[in-house]
């Protein structure tokens, strides 16, 4: 009978070792962050209401996983997104490709260098947003050799709408 109690305590106790250690997909994110920290890309969770199909309700916002890089100092532009979805858009920027929030009619952005960047960006990114203070893609994380891109992109597209 002792045995068996002290069976169940040991494995009790190994069980709660194993569980609160990290799993392969959690140390592979951890891989991918720890890279991305040292690229100057910096990973954070973002309240992001996704685009939404006409006479559909909205969403409540959910929490996306962000890569962002930080501007220098903070830009003239006005904030802008846009998602990777079916639909029509009125700029005609990229098949694939709408704006959850256009550009402002009085902003000066170059939409063909933008396009460029939207279509070289790998298919696990969902949404690209701008703002004054940052340059933001929304990416699954699933496959860790798109990092580069990744960083590339956003670097290229900081560079552009600074």
């Amino acid at each position: 009978m002792a045995t068996i109690v002290i069976f169940v305590v040991v494995m009790l106790l190994v069980g709660s070792v194993f569980w609160i250690m990290p799993s392969g997909r959690q140390r592979q994110q951890m891989r991918i962050r720890e890279r991305a920290l040292a690229a100057g890309v910096r990973a954070k969770m973002y309240p992001l209401e996704l685009p939404r199909a006409p006479g559909e309700l909205p969403q409540p916002k959910r929490l996306i996983l962000m890569y962002s890089v930080a501007r220098e100092q903070k830009s003239a532009q006005p904030e802008w997104q846009l998602h990777r979805a079916a639909g029509l858009d009125p700029f005609d920027l990229a098949p694939g490709w709408v704006w959850k929030k256009p550009p402002s009619q009085d902003a000066v952005l170059d939409l063909h260098s933008i396009a460029n960047i939207v279509n070289v960006l790998p298919k696990s990114v969902d949404a690209v947003i701008s703002t004054p203070l940052e340059c933001v893609l929304c990416w699954n994380e699933k496959n860790e050799q798109e990092l580069d891109a990744i960083a590339q992109s956003l670097d290229s597209l900081k560079r552009l709408t600074s």
